[in-house]
């Protein structure tokens, strides 16, 4: 946070602000191989620094392709004070060979110096 004050002078008020900028932070997605009808591991790293010791809400989310909308695998999950998750999913009702592409999203948290954080988009097979 940056304060910004004016002392003021003749026919102007002193005023003071104070303005809090959030950087975006960072999270990274692994998963174990997904097989049709099984469930498997997810990963997510969150970067940035600063935990809070609870720990920070994650969404893990799939989609077939490009075109299509983000589906969530479960509702947020906690990170440990590291920010570390690693979590078990359904692997998504596809037939092997069906791509499938994942991220994870980290929702802005009080307490987190970040706006908020998205992995890049991991893309996988199902296989059988």
């Amino acid at each position: 946070s940056v304060r910004i004050s004016f002392a003021g002078s003749v026919g102007l008020a002193a005023r003071s602000h104070t303005i809090t900028v959030l950087n975006q932070g960072a999270v990274a997605l692994a998963v174990n191989p997904m097989r049709f009808g099984q469930w498997t591991l997810v990963g997510a790293n969150v970067h940035g620094g600063g935990i809070p010791a609870r720990g920070l809400w994650v969404v893990v989310q799939w989609r077939r392709n490009a075109n299509s909308p983000w589906i969530e695998f479960a509702h947020l999950h906690p990170t440990n004070s590291n920010g570390v998750l690693r979590i078990g999913v359904p692997v998504p009702n596809a037939a092997p060979g069906t791509h499938i592409q994942l991220r994870a999203v980290v929702p802005t948290t009080h307490g987190w110096a970040y706006a908020g954080a998205t992995s890049a988009i991991l893309s996988t097979t199902v296989i059988g």
